[in-house]
C-alpha cells in the first residue's frame, strides 16, 4: 500500500482537511478504520492518524509539545497526553474542526488515558504524590483513585464489561490487576513483568512479558496463557482492532513499528514504517 504523510504549510492544510474530512465523512463505510499513533518521525513525539484503508498519515497534534499515549473516545473524538501547557494533561481533539480541549486541567501529570464504553476516562496521575490509577466522571469532574497504593500503578485498560485492568508492581514484580467496581484481584501474574494489558471485544486479554527470557505478546484466554508473537526481537503495545486482529509494537526490522496480526491465519502485515518510533497503535472504525 502506498502512504502518503502530510506535512505543514498551506498545501499540507489543505490535504489534511480533505484528508480527515474524507476519513470521517459521517456513514462512511470503512473497511480499514482510523490508526492513531504516536512518533517521532519528524524529529518531535506527535500523534498522528493514518487512514488504514487510504494510505493517507497526518499530524494530528501538530504542537512543539510532547504529545502521546493516543486513545479514541467512544464520541470520535482523539484524546492524548501533553505538556503543552505547564505540565502533563489529557486532551480531546476533534479532528474535523480541531477543537481542542483540557479534560484533566489539573496542576499534576496526568497521562496514559483509556475511555469505557460510556465514557469514563482511566488515566494515571501523580495527584496523590505517586502514579495511581483514577476515573473521571467527565460530566462531573469526580475523579476516584482505583488503585490506592504506594507501589507504581499504570496503563489503565477497560474491558467490554466495564472492568478496568492495570499494571502495578505492589507484589514486587510487575504484574496485571483488574478492578470490578467492589473490589481488585490479580489477573495476570509471574516472577518476570508482565505488562501492557489490551482488552479485545469479546474479553480476551492481550498483554507483554519476558516470563521467556524476551517481550512477547501474550494472550490470555479462558484461563489459558499463549504466546502470540514467538519472535527475537522486542514486541509490545497490543491493541486490539475491532474485526478480532491484534496490533503490536515491534523492532523486528530494526525500529519500532506497528504491526498487525490475524490470529486465525496467522498473517503479519507492517502497517507503519517511520524513521523514528512509531508507538502505542489505536484504533477507530
Amino acid at each position: 500500500m502506498v502512504r502518503w504523510v502530510i506535512g505543514a504549510g498551506a498545501l499540507g492544510v489543505g490535504l489534511l482537511a480533505l484528508a480527515v474530512g474524507a476519513a470521517l465523512q459521517v456513514g462512511q463505510s470503512r473497511s480499514g478504520g482510523l490508526l492513531a499513533f504516536e512518533s517521532s518521525r519528524d524529529g518531535n513525539t506527535e500523534v498522528y492518524v493514518m487512514d488504514a484503508e487510504l494510505g493517507i498519515i497526518w499530524d494530528a497534534s501538530r504542537s512543539p509539545a510532547y504529545d502521546y499515549a493516543p486513545a479514541w473516545l467512544p464520541d470520535g473524538r482523539l484524546s492524548f497526553a501533553s505538556n503543552r501547557g505547564s505540565n502533563y494533561d489529557i486532551y480531546a481533539l476533534e479532528l474535523v474542526t480541531g477543537r481542542l480541549d483540557n479534560l484533566t486541567n489539573s496542576a499534576d501529570n496526568e497521562y496514559l488515558p483509556a475511555w469505557s464504553a460510556d465514557g469514563r476516562l482511566a488515566f494515571v496521575s501523580s495527584r496523590d504524590g505517586d502514579p495511581e490509577v483514577y476515573v473521571l466522571d467527565v460530566s462531573t469532574g469526580e475523579a476516584r483513585n482505583i488503585s490506592q497504593h504506594f507501589a507504581g500503578d499504570s496503563s489503565p485498560a477497560w474491558s467490554p464489561d466495564g472492568r478496568l485492568a492495570f499494571l502495578s508492581n505492589r507484589s514486587g514484580s510487575l504484574d496485571i490487576y483488574v478492578y470490578d467496581g467492589s473490589g481488585l484481584n490479580r489477573l495476570v501474574g509471574s516472577p518476570t513483568a508482565d505488562f501492557a494489558p489490551a482488552w479485545s471485544a469479546d474479553g480476551r486479554l492481550a498483554f507483554v512479558s519476558d516470563r521467556d527470557g524476551n517481550y512477547e505478546i501474550y494472550l490470555l484466554d479462558n484461563g489459558e496463557t499463549h504466546n502470540l508473537t514467538r519472535h527475537e526481537a522486542q514486541d509490545d503495545m497490543p491493541a486490539w482492532l475491532p474485526d478480532g486482529r491484534l496490533s503490536f509494537v515491534s523492532d523486528r526490522d530494526g525500529a519500532p513499528n506497528i504491526y498487525v496480526l490475524n490470529l486465525e491465519t496467522g498473517e503479519l502485515t507492517q502497517m507503519t514504517y517511520g524513521v523514528g518510533d512509531d508507538l502505542r497503535p489505536a484504533w477507530k472504525w
